[in-house]
């Protein structure tokens, strides 16, 4: 077993530091919170070695118009850096809007122009990153969400959020509790959460009349995912990656297809033991995620085929 995976089953031992309701503007719902310590510490050194944010400059592709083989030209004439742009007249204006947003960390704007997030991270601190994840009681957000998880790094540890709607009238509770949570985290990262975890937060508080105002910049490690194993794995869920490429096999973990149905049991029985192991789930994918996200983008992760003597 690698490495990695070897710190994602020691990280799967948290210290729960609190387990009560909580109050918000809109009643009541379940807060709990643990401590994962030790699990943000590979996490906080691999931020360390991320390129400085000037390799920018060196991205010649995000200029309009610049594919690769334009950018191999205009580096057989010695252009290198988008400074040197400026004086192209083909290329000076959309030069001059990527230098601009660089200089203002304009990540929104640089990422949609094909930045990749290890050259944007150094814009922000550990701190600020936030990941995500949702559980719900359907795939269409006219369906209520009941859980949602966020974990955060504080020094070399990783703190769980949990806020729980026990009933469907919970859910605005919840919502609220999770709006002011997010507060202060201008980047989040989810695995599908462009496609289903921030827009269904957002339906969902629009649903409840409630303001939703976090747009944090996202790094969606589902598209990574498939772009690096979707020719060697049977599929790019996260509990398979979680399994062949982290290490950690999940075979006692409620499979993500049941748990609509077992939360409508928990509602219906008020048995905690059909909540546990929800509660377990989402927060092994937000620790899952964590390591996830180093070893999408260090440069040094190990393929899968490498892997292959090391896994099991």
């Amino acid at each position: 077993m690698g490495q990695m995976a070897q710190r994602l089953v020691q990280a799967l031992g948290p210290r729960r530091v609190k387990d009560q309701p909580e109050q918000t503007s809109l009643g009541y719902c379940w807060h709990r919170v643990e401590q994962y310590v030790g699990v943000g510490a590979p996490l906080r050194f691999w931020w360390k070695q991320l390129p400085n944010a000037d390799v920018l400059y060196e991205n010649l592709q995000l200029v309009y118009r610049i594919g690769p083989w334009t950018e191999g030209r205009l580096r057989l004439q010695g252009v290198h850096d988008l400074r040197q742009l400026v004086n192209e007249p083909r290329f000076a204006h959309s030069a001059q809007e990527v230098l601009a947003a660089i200089g203002r960390a304009a990540v929104h704007e640089l990422a949609q122009w094909g930045a990749e997030p290890p050259a944007l991270l150094t814009f922000f601190q550990p701190e600020q990153l936030m990941f995500l994840d949702l559980e719900t009681t359907g795939l269409a957000p006219a369906q209520p969400l009941f859980l949602v998880g966020v974990a955060t790094l504080a020094e070399d540890d990783l703190w769980v959020d949990q806020y729980l709607a026990r009933n469907e009238s919970e859910e605005g509770a919840v919502l609220a509790a999770a709006a002011q949570r997010v507060k202060g985290h201008p980047v989040v990262c989810t695995f599908n959460g462009k496609s289903f975890d921030l827009p269904y937060l957002q339906q969902r508080s629009w649903f409840w009349r409630q303001p939703w105002d976090w747009h944090p910049w996202q790094v969606d490690l589902l598209t990574p995912s498939r772009r690096r194993y979707r020719y060697v794995l049977e599929d790019c869920r996260l509990e398979t990656l979680c399994h062949q490429v982290l290490g950690r096999s999940r075979t006692a973990d409620i499979p993500g297809a049941l748990i609509p149905a077992q939360y409508r049991q928990f509602t219906e029985e008020g048995d905690w033991g059909l909540m546990e192991p929800i509660l377990r789930h989402n927060a092994e994918d937000l620790v899952a995620l964590s390591f996830l996200l180093e070893h999408l983008y260090s440069p040094a992760a190990p393929s899968l085929v490498e892997r292959q003597g090391q896994v099991g």
